[in-house]
């Protein structure tokens, strides 16, 4: 999610970069809001979250045992998160192509294929949640290759 919304802004201002196809999963550049996280949803996991919760937050994004976790202190985890909110914008997009997750439970799938249908933008509902890994077992798969 975060990471689509980073590769925008990184398109957004490196606008002389030649590439053939910006592919974005389970992520859009309005990461927060209508076709994003609820706004009162992203506060409140910001507000509640803590170490003890941490795991139920992992397990929503569907990542399993098999994820290598970081080695991040819960503080470095938590302030992460605080520093998306503060430097949040919208911004326009630049992915040419996105994997939906019907099952993702951080951006509801639901709300990203209606972004995409708001904006023409090509896209393949794919059955998986947040964290798709688990359905792509290579790069080759995500390119289609």
């Amino acid at each position: 999610s975060f990471g689509v919304y980073y590769l925008n802004k990184f398109l957004s201002e490196n606008k002389n970069l030649k590439y053939k196809k910006a592919i974005g999963i389970n992520g859009l550049p309005e990461t927060i809001g209508k076709f994003g996280i609820n706004e009162k949803m992203f506060n409140i996991t910001l507000d509640t979250l803590n170490e003890e919760n941490l795991e139920k937050f992992l397990i929503n994004m569907d990542i399993d045992n098999s994820f290598c976790k970081s080695d991040k202190s819960f503080d470095e985890i938590r302030n992460e998160l605080q520093f998306f909110k503060d430097n949040y914008e919208i911004i326009d997009n630049h992915i040419d192509f996105y994997y939906v997750g019907k099952n993702d439970r951080i951006i509801p799938g639901n709300k990203l294929e209606k972004y995409c249908q708001n904006c023409n933008l090509a896209y393949k509902l794919i059955e998986c949640g947040h964290y798709p890994f688990l359905y792509f077992k290579d790069f080759k798969n995500i390119l289609e290759i």
